[in-house]
């Protein structure tokens, strides 16, 4: 028996298409394809198997072949097997007859889309599962990149949180400084006056200078507590009003008169056509209302609730330092 003569791969790399398949497409897998079909072949023609689907041991040896190398390495593989598989069953049928023959070429559809499920389908989960591996992981940067995005807009807002907490801080240590420095100021003067309507004025003064008020006035009692004379005032209209009388009966006066306690209003309420007011307040001597101050309109917008009881508190050391002056004329 004449031996067969394999050339050596070394001659046929020379040719352009065979060493372009031997440097690049050739790899183990196909040569185990490659041996497996030439078994095959050995097996088909030294036994005479007819290779009749689903029934010869070689139809059933190759689809087992085209499952494990779809399986064991990829779909490309397990379709070489295939096609070399069908190629086999069409050399075996046509040296079988024609009868063989045409039945075979009216199956060889339906075992090509057989084969192609067997090499294609075990492969298709596992594609699906890496598609959606790949999906999850393009995800998984994405919530990634955002959650660095966030970090970063956090430390950015704790920043500016703690700047603006920092502002904050020195803000209320320059208002509380503030506030002491003119407590220490106005109690001085107060100390300093010796009259009632001394002490009324440092008030005045202390309003006007320290709030920054637009509008600010002084009533006194006069005619039997039935009218009140705008003694001092801060107006527009500063010098038509200055010295005017005003009714005490009007509501709002009349409000702080007889409950006589201060009155505190969220926006300037109007007293008559020309005054409004944000904070009526009302100096006591004996129990009597001695004085009435309106804080009207402020530079800085409405009147706020710290500055309401600041102004509050100077009042009310006015209301003892009155009280005192009184005690010590009366002794001396």
């Amino acid at each position: 028996m004449a031996q067969i003569e394999i050339p050596d791969v070394q001659e046929l790399k020379q040719y352009g298409v065979i060493k372009r398949f031997v440097n690049k497409d050739l790899k183990a897998e196909l040569v185990y394809v490659f041996l497996v079909l030439t078994v095959m072949t050995i097996l088909a023609v030294g036994f005479g198997d007819p290779m009749t689907p689903f029934h010869s041991f070689s139809f059933v040896f190759g689809v087992a072949a085209v499952f494990f190398f779809s399986v064991t390495f990829s779909t490309f593989p397990g379709l070489v097997m295939a096609a070399g598989v069908m190629a086999l069953m069409l050399c075996t049928t046509w040296s079988a007859g024609t009868a063989r023959l045409n039945i075979f070429l009216v199956e060889s559809p339906f075992l090509a889309l057989f084969f192609i499920g067997v090499a294609v389908l075990p492969n298709l989960m596992p594609v699906l599962l890496e598609q959606e591996a790949v999906e999850v992981e393009a995800e998984r940067q994405a919530m990634e990149e955002k959650a660095a995005g966030l970090d970063a807009q956090l430390v950015s807002l704790q920043r500016e949180a703690k700047s603006d907490q920092m502002d904050v801080h020195k803000k209320d240590n320059v208002k509380r400084s503030t506030r002491t420095t003119v407590l220490h100021a106005f109690s001085r003067e107060l100390l300093q006056s010796s009259s009632q309507r001394e002490m009324l004025n440092v008030l005045f003064h202390t309003l006007t200078r320290t709030f920054g008020v637009l509008e600010c006035a002084m009533f006194i009692p006069t005619g039997g507590n039935d009218e009140l004379t705008i003694a001092r005032i801060i107006h527009p209209d500063q010098s038509a009003l200055e010295n005017t009388k005003l009714d005490s009966q009007l509501p709002l006066l009349q409000r702080v008169i007889s409950r006589k306690i201060p009155a505190q209003f969220d926006v300037p309420t109007a007293i008559d056509d020309n005054l409004e007011t944000s904070l009526l307040i009302p100096i006591l001597v004996d129990g009597e209302v001695y004085a009435i101050f309106s804080v009207g309109k402020f530079k800085t917008g409405p009147l706020q609730a710290e500055e309401a009881e600041f102004i509050l508190e100077l009042s009310t050391m006015t209301n003892s330092a009155i009280e005192q002056l009184k005690m010590v004329l009366a002794v001396s």
